[in-house]
């Protein structure tokens, strides 16, 4: 179809191991995806499945890095990172179930596709319940439990995420899981080029200020970051915690006219951050614990990204950010959810 890139042509389509594209999925359908992939439901027999395609012309396109991201071979680091996953048996990835090249089959010139298959999402993604938060608070907060037990089992295997927001979170067979490992990175070959990190109204002040350490450390405290925003976005405020304090920046240290480094514009961002805080904290509904979500929040979101993680445990353990407490601590909070409703 004319104006279509050829990742949006692959509806109808017949892949390698039998698996026929049965129809593309709009974007508002909360299917698993990035800006610069098109998402499709796939069938094979009565299995039924969800295939990423990523759209390699729009992501050439965008910046230099990118481009040298897929040249690098970065299309398949998310097949090769899933896979990885579902030999280690992480019960709480999202399961891949093939991945290959598409070809136009009249037009050779047309560029190649690659893409994913991976499990099917039955109860949808975790968008709904920061739509109206206090209707699915329950729901919420197991959800916010389930990615935050997810993120630990990917932590453990040496991987980061770097992408973790309401879309991303999905229910299979009513487990919650985490998916679209797209802007994931290998935390042993973090040296290398790790590419872009995901959409900038989630991420954390050291991505947006060019600071971010691509190390260890560095990456793992960016992901508590990214889980913290979720907590917000589901007991609060419906948006991203950073969409929240990017606003009450003064323009002059604003990220799109400052580009850091952090450490120069920190006391600005912490300012704006508290007062945001003070936004989210009025907003959690009387069935929360409000002030123990708040401590959640502020280990998982502190602007400074050394500050993160839980400080007791850290200082107990020499773990540097102590996820398992802080799981513990969102197990309570979503219990006592439970026990008032």
């Amino acid at each position: 179809m004319t104006g279509e890139t050829p990742a949006e042509q692959l509806e109808g389509e017949t892949l390698k191991d039998g698996w026929q594209v049965v129809r593309r999925l709009p974007p508002s359908s909360g299917a698993s995806g990035g800006s610069f992939s098109v998402g499709y439901e796939a069938r094979r027999g009565g299995q039924r499945a969800f295939l990423k395609a990523l759209d390699v012309n729009a992501a050439l396109d965008e910046s230099e890095s990118l481009h040298n991201y897929l040249l690098s071979g970065g299309q398949w680091r998310e097949a090769e990172l899933l896979e990885q996953c579902a030999a280690d048996k992480l019960s709480r990835v999202i399961r891949p179930y093939g991945r290959g090249t598409w070809r136009h089959p009249t037009n050779r010139a047309i560029t190649p596709v690659p893409y994913i298959i991976t499990e099917w999402a039955d109860g949808g993604d975790l968008t709904r319940a920061t739509i109206e938060p206090e209707l699915d608070l329950e729901f919420g907060l197991d959800a916010v439990h389930g990615i935050a037990c997810a993120l630990q089992q990917v932590h453990i295997l040496g991987i980061a995420h770097r992408d973790i927001r309401p879309s991303n979170g999905v229910v299979v067979s009513g487990q919650v899981k985490l998916a679209d490992f797209g802007h994931a990175a290998d935390l042993a070959n973090s040296s290398v080029d790790i590419g872009p990190h995901g959409a900038a109204h989630y991420a954390p002040p050291e991505v947006l200020y060019n600071s971010l350490r691509p190390t260890d450390a560095g990456l793992r405290s960016a992901d508590l970051y990214l889980l913290g925003s979720l907590l917000v976005s589901v007991v609060a405020s419906r948006a991203p915690l950073t969409t929240l304090w990017i606003a009450l920046v003064d323009d002059e240290v604003h990220p799109i006219h400052n580009d850091g480094p952090l450490s120069l514009v920190l006391p600005f961002v912490r300012d704006a951050y508290c007062r945001a805080l003070e936004f989210v904290e009025a907003r959690i509904p009387q069935s929360c614990d409000s002030d123990r979500i708040m401590r959640v929040v502020r280990m998982l979101t502190d602007p400074d990204p050394s500050r993160r993680g839980h400080p007791h445990a850290r200082a107990a353990s020499g773990d540097d950010l102590a996820l398992d407490r802080i799981i513990t601590e969102l197990d309570v909070v979503r219990r006592r959810v439970k026990v008032v409703g």
